[in-house]
């Protein structure tokens, strides 16, 4: 084998990770831009007032799921062209499908959203401020949605930091749009609404000049397309809508659900579980969005070897990464809604502890998932998603009815736990990798320490008062450091903790 062979895995593992830690900053901008958003407008408007906020966003996180499923089939088949006939084709079908489905996701919101918010218990002064709100929230889609394509561009071809900068800079003029709204000009609801489904077309505008820019030329040529390309594409992302759809029954009809059975207060409640729960949905998330495009092409190659050692390090290193802040946040529940929202909104905290708890399994989907999408498994995805939404939604409605809003996320985190063997089986049978591998690779190093975390905090908590709002984000953060330099210490291999040190060579040399 020769020195360059040797050394292509080594660069292919630098340039992921690299790209990874380049969007991981840029998600710290987005999650800090999103919690103060939420904190600002919790504190400022009253629980109805933001269950309103939170009510009417949820009809547009309802359609949400299918840009993410155009998306995936745009990033997977930019990722596989290498022509310009094949860039364009790609690029082509991908803004006709946008324009296509933001079209029919803006005559829901309108239309269907605001037939389904007569049946809530709406305050009366806040119907016309709702229905407005989703009329605000059609156009941004509609307008917004194909112009998501510039940035699906640079994932597919994993200019990773150019992507994150993008969306630093996209999150900041969001939330700073937001924050004026609110704080300045008290900017009627609906606007406030309008603005807070934006972020897509914010994107994409800030996308468009850097995109215009670059030497890799994509065009909109409706002769490189035809109705073959199409089905195939059409294949593809209509497998991940099949299975994205199932966010609609898992998160977003949570709180349709407690509106039908609870007051939108109950719901102003929700959003003080369900925000934390996101920051984590959001940084596995960043964690794996390069895992699409690399794993394609390992499966295109036929590159087992490449394939093993990706789900099993990726998925090691997201548990690693999600476990503490998991743990953090489900024992310290209470003291950080308080420090958060204030003590209205503590009775949410069993809540939230729920809520978080279902990462402790749902941090093994991220690598796992977008592998399968790679290999093709767009039946087991299909199955394992409708399994999880099935039991959610007859889970959530029937505790709910019994418990409000602890019954909610309940059905939530079970339903998790139910399908997560399942899901399990369709990795274990898609990849070469065996349980014993996962259990010693993957398992044991990361929750055996997440469960000497917990044991700590939990002391802690009992013998220290933390809700001091420095010493409750001073153990917070010390925590996590503590958690991440056991795993480094104890259980990385000599030549993970030196790709781990070259790696953060490397970035203080760009300093």
């Amino acid at each position: 084998m020769s020195t360059e062979q040797a050394e292509a895995p080594v660069s292919e593992q630098h340039r992921i990770a690299t790209g990874t830690i380049a969007i991981q900053a840029s998600r710290i901008v987005s999650l800090l831009s999103l919690v103060g958003v939420a904190t600002v407008i919790g504190r400022t408007y009253s629980l109805s007032k933001f269950g309103v906020y939170g009510l009417t966003l949820s009809f547009a996180g309802y359609v949400l799921f299918v840009q993410g499923s155009i998306e995936s089939a745009a990033v997977r088949e930019i990722a596989r062209s290498h022509t310009q006939e094949e860039r364009d084709r790609a690029f082509t079908t991908t803004v006709f499908a946008y324009v296509a489905v933001g079209a029919l996701a803006a005559l829901v919101i309108a239309g269907l959203g605001n037939a389904i918010l007569g049946v809530f218990h709406v305050p009366r002064d806040l119907r016309d401020e709702a229905r407005l709100g989703m009329a605000g929230l059609a156009l941004v889609t509609f307008v917004g949605w194909p112009l998501t394509v510039f940035q699906n561009v640079f994932h597919a071809t994993q200019r990773f930091a150019l992507a994150a900068v993008i969306d630093t800079i996209a999150y900041t003029v969001f939330a700073a749009l937001m924050l004026v709204l609110v704080l300045a000009v008290e900017a009627p609801l609906w606007i406030v609404i309008t603005v807070g489904g934006s972020i897509p077309l914010i994107t994409g505008l800030v996308a468009l000049r850097p995109f215009l820019r670059q030497t890799l030329r994509f065009r909109v040529r409706r002769e490189t397309t035809s109705r073959a390309y199409v089905r195939h594409y059409l294949s593809f992302s209509g497998a991940v809508f099949l299975s994205a759809v199932t966010d609609i029954v898992i998160y977003s009809i949570d709180r349709t659900v407690l509106a039908a059975f609870r007051s939108v207060a109950t719901v102003g409640l929700y959003e003080a579980a369900v925000r934390p729960q996101q920051v984590i949905r959001m940084l596995q998330g960043t964690l794996v969005v390069t895992v699409l495009p690399s794993s394609s092409r390992y499966v295109a190659e036929g590159d087992h070897s490449r394939l093993r050692e990706m789900l099993l390090r990726g998925t090691r290193y997201v548990l690693a990464a999600t476990l503490p802040i998991t743990v953090t946040f489900m024992v310290l529940s209470h003291d950080i809604i308080e420090v958060w929202l204030g003590s209205r909104y503590t009775p949410a905290a069993t809540a939230l502890t729920i809520f978080v708890g279902s990462w402790l399994l749902g941090a093994n989907l991220g690598v796992a998932g977008s592998m399968l999408w790679a290999a093709g498994r767009t039946r087991a995805q299909v199955t394992y998603s409708w399994l999880v939404a099935a039991v959610n939604l007859g889970l959530s409605i029937w505790f709910t009815s019994m418990w409000g809003l602890n019954g909610v996320v309940i059905g939530t985190t079970a339903a998790y736990a139910v399908g997560f063997p399942l899901f399990m089986y369709y990795v274990l049978d898609a990849f070469p990798v065996g349980l014993r591998a996962f259990v010693r690779e993957a398992w044991l190093p990361t929750y055996s320490t997440a469960a000497l975390l917990a044991v700590a905090l939990i002391a802690l908590n009992r013998l220290v008062d933390l809700s001091p709002a420095p010493v409750l984000l001073v153990t917070g953060a010390l925590a996590a450091l503590a958690y991440w330099a056991a795993f480094y210490f104890v259980w990385l291999r000599p030549d993970e903790r030196l790709f781990f040190r070259n790696l953060a060579r490397g970035f203080l040399a760009r300093r």
